[in-house]
């Protein structure tokens, strides 16, 4: 007992010091492994989705359908719910728009161009703060755009069975999929 009450302050300081160099030392890469569900890879977008992430949002049961977007692995649906064209049902998409979909030379371009495009078309688009490194949401569209990193741009929309348009409250929902989705995303 005297032994550990003598050491106790010097034990304690060392792990400070310790945790302190740990906290400053930890790569980006070994902060996305605590992130939960599936690391996202670069073309397979089925990564972008963590099926508990989608079910704590929007409802249970979750099931992820590969290669179900506009250019295969690029492209990925969840459907929720018991029957997910009856509400409270929906589906959840996620699209890798950088490096695949566009043959753009950055992410930054990427987002860049998505965005002229949406501004051309005369969309409602509203930026996300805190989210990647930009985001914004395109409510004409549904969809939620977001540049992760500088390797990583995704767009992830939710479609409500029975719903026109996507609810503030489905799009907060969205964000912190999203959310997840940038803290999985490789950097």
């Amino acid at each position: 007992m005297a032994i550990t009450k003598n050491l106790g302050p010097k034990l304690l300081g060392i792990s400070t010091a310790v945790l302190v160099a740990l906290a400053f030392s930890l790569s980006p890469a070994v902060a996305a492994k605590t992130a939960k569900g599936p690391r996202v890879k670069l073309g397979d977008a089925c990564t972008l989705l963590s099926a508990s992430e989608i079910g704590r949002q929007f409802g249970k049961p979750v099931v992820v359908l590969p290669d179900t977007g506009l250019v295969g692995k690029f492209g990925c649906t969840a459907e929720v719910g018991v029957d997910h064209t009856q509400p409270p049902g929906g589906i959840v998409a996620a699209n890798q728009v950088y490096p695949f979909i566009t043959g753009r030379s950055s992410a930054q371009a990427a987002i860049e161009d998505e965005r002229v495009y949406a501004d051309l078309a005369d969309d409602s688009i509203k930026d996300i703060d805190n989210l990647g490194q930009t985001a914004y949401f395109n409510s004409t569209a549904g969809q939620l755009v977001v540049q992760a990193t500088k390797k990583l741009v995704f767009y992830l929309s939710w479609v409500r069975a029975g719903a026109t348009k996507t609810s503030a409250g489905d799009l907060k929902r969205l964000i912190k999929v999203a959310q997840g989705v940038v803290a999985r995303s490789p950097r």
